[in-house]
């Protein structure tokens, strides 16, 4: 063998076993009593960047030890992080029998865990949609001891399969998760634009939390620039537009089931309501079709009705306001 293919072969399974051991590390940490919550958020997101670049054993591994965590570790804090950890798994891993498993247990803790992993669940899935949860990704030079870091959200087939998941855990959930689940909804439909992919920026790392949110301006490399310089080549806006509108539609089919509880209708009114899109006719559209429906009981009519005249009324305003900042005065330009 060519002294080259040694050195790749060697390379290859050096990054194998660091792999697959890293589960085991990270189940060790978290059955450590010292282990304070820095550490094991530091372990946990080794994993997950393992869990990306690894192979399908490495993520067997993985969801083995975060099924175990999650369940049986005596301690609640680290049976939420566990909770994190497996839904990162199932969004940034590749091998179908792992996402399998660990969407049972998500499934599991959500119908027989405690109400606080079942929150942790909700809140797990709608911080992956937003881009709240993801990997940060740490390259370090083979030349010196520069560290660069990149914020990784999951793919948007990902964001979007966990968006159904809501909706399916919602049709089978009791008035508590419901109401949890409605609050995820309105995150989700008022979550702002965030970035694919950075233009890498030394010793900073941009998460979507900050940066994607913030006031953008066209930047000369064909990007957008946040105030603090970093420049975003790709943004999710489209394809949030896209999920939005399908959640839209699944709360209207919601909304028409006759046995859904008052405080659980009122809930998804409310998330329709906050819902920031790019066209914000579709809302009032929505909105419109459904006073229309057959299915509504009348009070439940009336709370419909009484979203839409708010939406309307809220369209209105931006509409004018947006229309009289674009005006120039006739007094302008006389001077």
């Amino acid at each position: 063998m060519k002294p080259f293919q040694t050195l790749v072969l060697a390379l290859s399974l050096a990054v194998l076993t660091a792999c697959a051991s890293q589960a085991n590390k990270t189940h060790e940490v978290f059955s450590r009593d010292d282990a304070d919550y820095q550490l094991l958020a530091e372990s946990l997101e080794d994993l997950k960047i393992a869990v990306e670049s690894g192979s399908g054993d490495t993520q067997y591994r993985a969801v083995v030890a975060l099924r175990h965590i999650s369940k049986f570790n005596q301690d609640p804090g680290k049976r939420e992080m566990a909770v994190q950890g497996l839904v990162a798994l199932v969004a940034f891993g590749g091998d179908n029998q792992v996402t399998k498993r660990g969407k049972s247990r998500l499934e599991w803790i959500f119908n027989k865990g405690s109400r606080a992993l079942q929150v942790a669940v909700i809140h797990a899935e709608r911080d992956l949609v937003t881009g709240d949860l993801g990997i940060t990704e740490r390259d370090t030079s083979l030349f010196s001891d520069h560290v660069e870091l990149e914020y990784q959200l999951a793919d948007d087939g990902e964001r979007e399969d966990a968006v159904s998941f809501m909706v399916d855990l919602f049709e089978e959930g009791d008035a508590f998760q419901r109401y949890h689940l409605a609050q995820a909804f309105g995150t989700i439909l008022a979550n702002p634009k965030r970035c694919y992919e950075w233009d890498k920026a030394e010793g900073k790392v941009a998460t979507p939390s900050g940066d994607a949110s913030a006031d953008v301006a066209p930047a000369k490399t064909g990007g957008e620039t946040t105030a603090s310089g970093f420049v975003c080549d790709e943004w999710d806006n489209e394809d949030q537009e896209s999920w939005k509108e399908d959640l839209l539609s699944d709360i209207v089919d919601l909304l028409e089931e006759p046995d859904l509880s008052p405080s659980s209708a009122a809930a998804l009114l409310l998330a329709m309501q906050g819902a920031k899109l790019d066209n914000p006719r579709t809302l009032i559209e929505t909105l419109q079709d459904l006073s229309e429906s057959s299915s509504l009981s009348d009070e439940r009519r009336l709370r419909v009705e009484a979203a839409l005249a708010q939406a309307q009324n809220l369209h209105e305003a931006i509409f004018t306001a947006s229309f009289r900042k674009k005006r120039t005065p006739l007094s302008q330009g006389k001077r």
